[in-house]
């Protein structure tokens, strides 16, 4: 293994180590060269703006060695160093993720979500991707949580946006990560797409890749066909970052500009899934469009969502049932093998009786998810008690199940799957209680 004397400086939480760009002058988009010996400072205009797409700048060490007649005084050949030790992936509580899911008259995207999809649709559309607001930095932010395949959640992205859908980026660029919020120590990143979680839902769908998370949310509402996950940028696009698209056939919607980036890279993808780039903006952009950088979600919000599905024939495919799952056994935080058995959750008393509880209390989970989906908007407050009654059978079934990592993800997903058989009566009861 070899390693790089000068690298791109770390990301700090905060963002306080990004900077104007010498270039296109945006705030807090510029990242500076180091040295890790600490022998050279470099010139400020030393770095790569990360806007890869509208800007591009990027000035190597080597080009200002070139410049400054110092090239061959400094090499930044790779030298062997011993592999360092793997560090174990850090995840954000749930307790976090579930105490988001609230205010979203607050919420300025969500709010733009409603006027964009309808009620019915939005709520649809939050509740998928478990959509969260903030108010800790900024009031009425966005909370884009990224939960991997396998539930645990890596980080929530939270963002800023105004009244007409669009990020909020001056004075700077308002994006912040939930697990610096709240100062989680020692805290280990590793990013996974937005959307991640959807892939066990529908394994058999076509999945459809965007930069970004806004994108992918709108887009799954016209195409609801697709699984949509976001990368959450234009370098995003890697075969590690995609991992868990192994074997699925796989669409890359990339941003104006980005087009030939991502088919260059695709090739590289070709091993692992069935991969092809649509060339959908490219077609029907104007000159302008592309020099703004369009994106996917900014030419489907031209048409109302109820006339786009119905001129294209798009329903929404049901989830197609999985008869049995293979139990994931966790050795250690971040490394995964599998079972070498299928997991029984009948044969598991723990199991059994979480899953007895839910079917005793049927009724009441229906009226509770009635709340869930209303919830949100300040109805049905009275029957606030039914949903703290399910959520800490649930807690319950959490707590039993975290000392147990062999049966715990299949049992949880067992009963994931019993509420989602519930599903049509559970809209049904939503739909009787809101004429109530």
């Amino acid at each position: 293994m070899s390693e790089y004397r000068f690298i791109l400086e770390p990301y700090q939480p905060g963002g306080r180590n990004r900077f104007h760009c010498p270039q296109c002058h945006k705030k807090r988009e510029f990242t500076r060269y180091i040295d890790k010996l600490g022998e050279v400072n470099f010139p400020d205009d030393v770095g790569k703006c990360n806007n890869v797409g509208k800007c591009g700048y990027h000035k190597t060490p080597k080009d200002h060695f070139a410049e400054s007649g110092t090239e061959a005084v400094h090499s930044n050949s790779p030298r062997p160093l011993p592999p360092p030790k793997p560090k174990e992936t850090s995840y954000v509580s749930f307790r976090l993720l579930k105490e988001s899911r609230m205010d979203y008259e607050q919420n300025h995207f969500a709010s733009y979500l409603f006027e964009l999809l309808g009620e019915e649709l939005a709520k649809e559309t939050i509740l998928k991707y478990q959509l969260g607001t903030s108010h800790e930095k900024w009031q009425g932010a966005t909370v884009f949580w990224q939960i991997d395949s396998q539930g645990r959640i890596r980080t929530g992205k939270v963002m800023l946006y105004d009244s007409q859908g669009k990020r909020v980026k001056k004075p700077y660029p308002h994006l912040h990560w939930m697990h610096s919020l709240h100062n989680i120590p020692e805290f280990q990143l590793s990013q996974c797409p937005f959307g991640e979680h959807l892939l066990g839902q529908y394994p058999h769908h076509p999945v459809a890749v965007v930069e970004s998370e806004k994108t992918a949310m709108i887009a799954s509402a016209y195409f609801p066909q697709f699984v949509w996950i976001a990368i959450g940028g234009l370098s995003q696009l890697s075969e590690g970052r995609l991992r868990t698209l192994k074997g699925r056939e796989v669409h890359l919607f990339p941003d104006l500009n980005g087009f030939e980036a991502w088919q260059q890279k695709a090739q590289n993808l070709t091993g692992m899934a069935n991969v092809m780039v649509s060339s959908l903006l490219e077609q029907v952009s104007t000159d302008k469009e592309k020099a703004q950088g369009m994106d996917l979600a900014d030419y489907l919000v031209r048409f109302k969502v109820s006339e786009f599905r119905q001129l294209n024939q798009v329903s929404e495919p049901p989830k197609t049932p999985e008869p049995t799952r293979q139990c994931k056994e966790v050795d250690r935080v971040g490394e995964m093998s599998e079972a070498t058995a299928v997991y029984d959750w009948t044969t598991d008393p723990k199991a059994r009786r979480v899953v007895s509880l839910v079917d005793e209390h049927h009724q009441k989970f229906i009226m509770l998810k009635g709340v869930l989906i209303t919830d949100g908007w300040g109805n049905r407050k009275p029957l606030r008690d039914v949903r703290n009654f399910l959520s800490t059978q649930i807690d319950h079934f959490l707590k039993v199940y975290e000392r147990s990592h062999k049966n715990y993800r299949i049992a949880l997903s067992r009963l994931e799957e019993f509420l989602g058989q519930a599903l049509p009566k559970v809209q049904n009861a939503n739909q009787n209680l809101l004429k109530q």
